[in-house]
């Protein structure tokens, strides 16, 4: 939700360039883009780019909403175009790294993010993205760092909380993440993810009754089928056979296929 937000914001504020035409149809691109007409945005932007091929404002909105429609190839293009016409635009460089996260080109990401950095060493967006793909390159510690950057600069960022609990997680740090996560939900109290992982964290530090909470605080606010499904698994090694069960079934209602499997195995 902050990303999308953050990029709406960016686009309707950049409605400055040389065609009178060009204007027209990128304000009209800014207008759908709030409306969440993606699809519909695109179209206005790619009208500007014909009539101002050179508008880094228009190439950069249409990356933007390739971005948002997960065209992530295309997206990049419209960013490689616009760091020629503008290479000081650290937005361009940050959206360029999501997309290629996206495609796992996570050192290509990285170098973007470094760019965004370097010109603009304020913003807590880039270092959080930064630090997201780090965990994914397996630097925690590294990912840490830039998580707690992010809080620095944003302190009521529940996701900078969240992710550096996960990363903590992995460096088998259960209290310090714990800890995050709490955090995480303290500043937003609806993050099912938060407590999901606070579950599975506190499963590993063997607070059984901490985690039966937490899987089932993360179904009220989220019944997903992974979190019945892993509540089912919690349920089975505290010999609950019956409840287990029947979050089981849930779960295959819910759409995991897998969730029927472990019912003929231990259900019947």
């Amino acid at each position: 939700m902050k990303k999308t937000i953050y990029l709406i914001v960016f686009i309707v504020s950049v409605n400055s360039c040389n065609s009178p035409q060009a204007i027209d149809y990128i304000d009209k691109g800014n207008s759908k883009v709030v409306l969440k007409d993606y699809k519909g945005a695109l179209e206005d932007y790619s009208i500007a780019i014909k009539l101002d091929p050179t508008n880094e404002k228009a190439l950069f909105s249409s990356g933007v909403s390739k971005y948002l429609l997960q065209y992530h190839f295309g997206a990049i293009e419209d960013f490689n175009k616009a760091i020629e016409i503008d290479p000081n635009n650290s937005d361009t460089y940050y959206y360029r790294g999501l997309c290629k996260g996206e495609i796992l080109d996570y050192q290509g990401a990285i170098e973007d993010y470094n760019t965004a950095i370097k010109l603009d060493p304020r913003n807590a967006n880039f270092y959080l993205d930064r630090g997201y793909i780090k965990d994914r390159l397996e630097d925690y510690r590294g990912a840490i760092v830039d998580f707690n950057k992010t809080i620095e600069l944003d302190p009521i960022n529940s996701r900078a909380y969240f992710n550096k609990g996960r990363s903590k997680d992995k460096l088998e740090d259960h209290r310090g993440a714990i800890a995050d996560y709490t955090k995480a939900i303290e500043l937003t109290p609806s993050y099912a993810s938060a407590y999901f992982w606070r579950a599975e964290t506190k499963r590993k530090a063997k607070d059984y009754s901490g985690t039966l909470e937490d899987y089932s605080k993360a179904i009220e606010l989220e019944p997903s089928s992974i979190y019945y499904f892993m509540r089912g698994l919690f349920k089975l090694e505290l010999g609950q056979k019956n409840s287990g069960c029947l979050d089981f079934s849930k779960a295959g209602e819910l759409g995991d296929p897998t969730a029927y499997d472990a019912i003929r195995k231990v259900c019947n």
